[in-house]
């Protein structure tokens, strides 16, 4: 019974997100890759000097993630 009032209590916190992806079709799944891209380039990071040297990949992610992909996803709808 617990396990029941958990899942009620999740849906009733969360219901106006699980709507929106019913309505929009919309979810986050690119920010959640984004975060998961990030986090494995923040540890592949640890115990490197040379900071700057680094700065080249975070950049690339970035502009694919935010500039290239949704411009490609545009053209073929």
């Amino acid at each position: 019974m617990l396990s029941f009032k958990t899942v009620a209590r999740t849906i009733r916190t969360h219901y106006l997100g699980i709507l929106n992806f019913f309505n929009n079709r919309a979810t986050n799944a690119a920010t959640e890759a984004f975060n998961a891209k990030m986090k494995t380039f923040r540890n592949a990071l640890r115990g490197v000097r040379d900071i700057e040297f680094f700065s080249i990949p975070i950049n690339k992610i970035i502009c694919l993630t935010f500039y290239a992909i949704p411009q490609l996803f545009n053209l073929i709808l």
